[in-house]
């Protein structure tokens, strides 16, 4: 039979009030968040999975974008808006 993969391949990326929380296929990335106008607001490097609390709890209600690159490319991006 086929070889059981149990590793991630595709990343994922969601915001809520709870905070960001991703699951991506590698050990080391940067997630960032820009605001609308693509002004970097903070950046953080991740690795696998984890919700970040704390800086997205600090940032003022708006519009936000969030990406998680690893070697020069996004392996997740979404729109985010904070209440």
């Amino acid at each position: 039979g086929l070889p059981v993969v149990s590793a991630v391949t595709e990343a994922s990326l969601s915001a809520s009030r709870n905070g960001i929380s991703y699951r991506i296929p590698v050990s080391r990335a940067t997630l960032a968040v820009f605001d609308v106008n693509g002004n970097v607001i903070f950046k953080k490097e991740v690795g696998r999975q984890g919700v970040i609390v704390q800086e997205w709890d600090a940032l003022s209600a708006g519009s936000y974008i969030i990406g998680i690159r690893a070697d020069g490319k996004f392996l997740a991006k979404i729109s985010a808006n904070k209440r």
